[in-house]
């Protein structure tokens, strides 16, 4: 695989932490811009050639994870310059590594530093404190807000306002008491959560943007971090941290239904795993509800913490299989008579197991769905609008 060659940038993030106080979820960009001669278009998991001018004149430049390590038990999110997060980053993890305690001693001490060196930065630290309470420290330019079926949210970067909108305009389902109940709870906040990407997704691959103008996008990571999760409900998170998610983008008429993109994504450490297929090549959908993707159109993308160690190549030989525990279905239908599209999106879930398996077989990557006709069901559904419900032509 070949490095994505990048200068230092600037990290116009999104970056949020949702479900504050409860069962912390982190969801970020991965987009990395500059300034700078950007003489090719970058190829993004949801964007190909993605070009989009955002605040400033900032150009998509690479990508990258917002989520750094500093240790078992401390997190550092972060939006800015790339090279003042990292200067701030290995700061604290010397110190750290020193016998140092991040609590709000420390923690006003790193703000003063950012504050005297004049650093382009804006952070969050998520740290699990010596009594296995949830620390949160932050500094810069921090967005606070409540959205119903995602907790109270705490954001970071030029995006961080628009993803809270996006979260407000498209709630999830409720969240059931979590003193009654904390297993129905965590898994709520687990579909919610990819709820949240799925309806940032959408946003980021509309033509007009709001994310995209705020240089903000690429891909839409959610980490669960199980470090803060009580123990008994551990399993829950590992089987969706572990598997990943996968995305399906429908598109279908009155003639015909064809699968337009996919994109998988696994978590591994420290790094994101994404396979994806290229713009413009489609896939139909066969009578027991599989997809054959030819794996010559599809494309591994590795989006590591450092933008200059995030990978780009043609599929991956050796991944022979994988699996997913969430699934996104987004679909559109194409009024020809008028030229609009109406399209909306669905998550499903499998909290205890797969509901996606794909499976290499020479030149095509078989996807099979594991739970019963969920593309018919949604085929019946849209068939239903025969009418444009834009222009009610």
């Amino acid at each position: 695989m070949t490095p994505i060659a990048l200068s230092y940038s600037q990290c116009m993030t999104a970056v949020a932490i949702l479900f504050v106080n409860t069962l912390p979820v982190i969801i970020t960009d991965s987009l990395i811009s500059s300034t700078g001669n950007i003489t090719n278009n970058l190829h993004t998991p949801l964007t190909e050639n993605e070009a989009r001018i955002g605040i400033d004149g900032y150009r998509p430049a690479g990508i990258a994870r917002k989520v750094w390590s500093i240790s078992e038990n401390v997190l550092f999110l972060y939006s800015g310059r790339v090279d003042h997060a990292e200067r701030v980053f290995e700061k604290i993890g010397r110190d750290l590594s020193y016998g140092k305690i991040y609590d709000d001693s420390y923690h006003n001490m790193i703000a003063e530093m950012v504050a005297q060196d004049r650093l382009e930065l804006s952070f969050i630290i998520l740290s699990k404190e010596p009594d296995d309470e949830i620390g949160y420290y932050y500094h810069g330019n921090v967005y606070k807000a409540s959205a119903d079926t995602y907790g109270d949210v705490i954001a970071i970067g030029s995006g961080a306002e628009e993803l809270v909108g996006c979260l407000h305009q498209r709630p999830s389902g409720a969240l059931p008491d979590p003193s009654v109940s904390l297993r129905r709870f965590t898994e709520q906040v687990v579909v919610n959560s990819v709820h949240a990407a799925a309806t940032l997704t959408i946003e980021y691959r509309n033509h007009a943007s709001r994310l995209a103008a705020a240089s903000t996008g690429a891909f839409f990571e959610v980490i669960f971090p199980t470090i803060f999760c009580p123990p008994e409900y551990k399993t829950i998170v590992d089987n969706f941290y572990g598997k990943g998610f996968a995305h399906v983008f429908m598109e279908l008429d009155d003639t015909q239904t064809r699968i337009v993109k996919f994109v998988y994504a696994r978590p591994e450490v420290n790094e994101n795993l994404v396979i994806t297929t290229r713009e413009g090549t489609y896939a139909s959908i066969s009578n027991d509800g599989g997809i054959n993707l030819s794996r010559p159109n599809l494309i591994t993308l590795i989006i590591k913490e450092k933008r200059n160690d995030s990978e780009i190549s043609e599929f991956d030989e050796s991944i022979k299989s994988f699996n997913a525990s969430h699934l996104i279905v987004y679909c559109r239908r194409l009024y020809r008579t008028c030229g609009h599209y109406y399209g909306t999106y669905s998550v499903y879930s499998s909290l205890n197991g797969s509901i996606l398996n794909a499976r290499s077989f020479d030149d095509v990557m078989r996807i099979k769905i594991l739970k019963d006709d969920i593309f018919s069901r949604i085929e019946s559904r849209f068939s239903e609008y025969k009418t444009c419900p834009i222009c009610l032509s």
